[in-house]
């Protein structure tokens, strides 16, 4: 553990250096500005804060925190710092925060706002802090969603569902991310077939978005994007990217993180199970490094998560040898037949 925790400590330095190398240490609770494509670096004594100044531009805002020996928190304030816009924790991954909104909606106004980041009370380290932005885009109800496109779109009360059509791959599967972006928005998402007919729907107070992979086929599926028991305007965010693929050493995984999406990756290449133990039948290897959707867990025998394959089907991967990436919060509790 100790050395695992020295090498984790030794990467975040290596990483801090090698993005900040002509940036100075920032002392905790001056504002400084910071502008995008900045980086900086600020010791945080306990108990306090590290305050950036920025002007939000048209677009979607990315704040990057890496903590060393720190569990960084980060809140947007805005600039009399009485209110708190936005705010992201994340310890259990490396010690990395990433808090990303896109201002085209009435979340955040533009102008002037601080950036906090603040560590776990009684605790001091040291943060590095990157700021950058990334073009947003506003698809209209009842286009459709050309591949590699990201947009963020909004559902009103009395309105009716959100519509978007798009374009099945013959030759691959497709990944097709809804992430909500309005705080309490439970979408009720729909995937239809060509001929209208419902082939998934997620609909839970408790999912915060939904990811799909769609096997290959041919003709246009429409996405139904709905409030639910939300009673006010909700933004969401939706990618569509190619699925998971089959690596030439017979691995699968997606090689970079898919947005909008909770996955989970290894150090290690590991097997995929039918189900959530290792009573089952292994059904495919993850890459090493490589990243795959993860959409549910189970607590049956441990803790096993849910993943989905390139042929759409649903596999099994355990906790231990693995970590979360994203937004994972309120993942939706699945189960498994037992083994034959």
């Amino acid at each position: 553990m100790t050395r695992i925790k020295l090498v984790v400590r030794l990467s975040l330095l290596v990483i801090t250096a090698a993005i900040l190398s002509n940036d100075q240490a920032i002392h905790a609770q001056s504002i400084t500005t910071i502008r995008y494509d900045d980086n900086r670096i600020a010791d945080i004594p306990a108990d306090e804060a590290a305050l950036f100044s920025f002007s939000i531009e048209t677009g979607v805002t990315i704040v990057e925190v890496w903590g060393v020996d720190i569990a960084p928190s980060v809140a947007i304030l805005n600039a009399q710092q009485t209110e708190t816009l936005v705010e992201a924790t994340n310890p259990e991954v490396e010690n990395r925060v990433v808090l990303e909104f896109d201002n085209s909606g009435d979340i955040l106004l533009r102008g002037n706002h601080i950036i906090s980041v603040t560590g776990p009370a009684g605790i001091s380290g040291a943060v590095a802090v990157r700021l950058t932005l990334r073009e947003s885009s506003v698809l209209a109800v009842g286009n459709t969603i050309q591949l590699g496109q990201s947009f963020t779109a909004s559902v009103i009360p009395g309105g009716g569902p959100a519509v978007y059509q798009f374009e099945a791959s013959p030759d691959t599967t497709l990944q097709i991310s809804v992430r909500s972006i309005t705080e309490g928005f439970s979408p009720v998402v729909t995937v239809l077939d060509t001929s209208g007919v419902v082939i998934d729907q997620v609909s839970s107070t408790q999912t915060y978005g939904a990811s799909y992979i769609l096997k290959p086929a041919e003709g246009n599926y429409q996405l139904a994007v709905d409030l639910g028991e939300f009673s006010d305007t909700g933004e969401f965010a939706v990618n569509l990217e190619l699925g998971p693929t089959v690596g030439n050493d017979g691995t699968v995984g997606f090689e970079v993180p898919p947005e909008s999406s909770c996955s989970l990756t290894a150090d290690t290449q590991v097997n995929i199970r039918s189900g959530g133990s290792v009573d089952h039948d292994a059904v495919g290897v993850l890459g090493r490094g490589k990243y795959l959707i993860v959409i549910g867990y189970s607590t049956d025998n441990d803790t096993w998560y849910a993943v989905s394959l390139p042929d759409a089907s649903t596999g099994w991967i355990a906790s231990t040898v693995t970590r979360l990436v994203g937004s994972c919060e309120n993942l939706p509790l699945r189960s498994y037949l037992p083994p034959s």
